[in-house]
């Protein structure tokens, strides 16, 4: 039993020692011989932030309490889901030698995109947090529950990679796929209109998209903050989590050794 435990422990900690490096490895390589690469990691959603600010509170007019916090908190943590897909959904395709070649566990390589991605969220989201704190429209009364909802959004994220990864070995078009669906799902994502301007006919839509539900939590931190709601927000994310994570298990489980033969 000790000599189990001991093993499990050491696994553990070459899984973490590995991420670490695979993490720092992904950050290198996105900054390596471009001061200009760093700048554009972090202008790009600020960039996005603050056209939709101008489109829909300024032009459109949209009649929302702290319209920017709404408005930060769920832009920033979509372009982070979309991004870590995007560029996560291949990486099983494009490390296949690596993967052939190392006996690593092939699922820190997924990780890894998600940690690179987050550490790239955090710090435009902290920016800009900063910057709109001093418009006064910044009220902290949810942080205390920020590492919950942080932690639905990675686990979230990684769960819906982890299925599209593998699937993209196998079919080769998921990854165009994604970027029809995300383009589409980013129209009927509250993120920059409240939930309330949906028919309520039709928010069945939101039931079934796992991107609001792993949004919502970090959201309701930072915008008109309610415990019960924050609560509720939760039973819908970890239903995807636990179904998005058994579906890729089971297609791992399943398809194990041929995964290594068509990468």
């Amino acid at each position: 039993m000790n000599e189990d435990r001991l093993k499990q422990s050491s696994n553990i900690q070459q899984f973490l020692k590995m991420l670490k490096v695979l993490t720092f490895s992904e950050l290198k390589a996105r900054y390596r011989q471009t001061f200009a690469g760093l700048i554009w990691v972090i202008v790009n959603p600020i960039a996005v932030f603050i056209a939709h600010a101008v489109v829909f509170k300024i032009i459109l007019k949209i009649d929302v309490n702290n319209y920017f916090i709404f408005l930060l908190s769920g832009i920033l943590p979509w372009i982070f889901i979309t991004s870590t897909l995007s560029m996560g959904i291949n990486v099983f395709v494009q490390r296949g030698d690596l993967l052939k070649s190392f006996k690593i566990n092939p699922f820190i390589l997924l990780w890894s995109k998600v940690l690179d991605n987050f550490i790239n969220f955090i710090i435009a989201f902290t920016l800009l947090l900063i910057g709109l704190s001093f418009l006064g429209e910044v009220s902290l009364s949810g942080i205390v529950f920020l590492p919950v909802s942080i932690l639905i959004l990675i686990v979230g994220t990684y769960s819906l990679l982890f299925v599209l990864s593998i699937a993209q070995v196998f079919y080769r078009d998921v990854i165009f796929v994604n970027q029809f669906i995300l383009s589409l799902v980013y129209l009927l994502t509250p993120i920059f209109y409240p939930e309330s301007f949906i028919p309520e006919d039709l928010r069945w839509v939101l039931i079934v998209n796992p991107f609001y539900s792993f949004i919502r939590p970090f959201q309701i931190c930072f915008w008109e903050f309610n415990l019960t709601l924050f609560i509720n927000s939760l039973t819908q994310p970890m239903i995807f989590i636990l179904g998005f994570n058994c579906f890729g298990y089971f297609q791992w489980r399943k398809k194990a050794n041929e995964f290594y033969l068509r990468i």
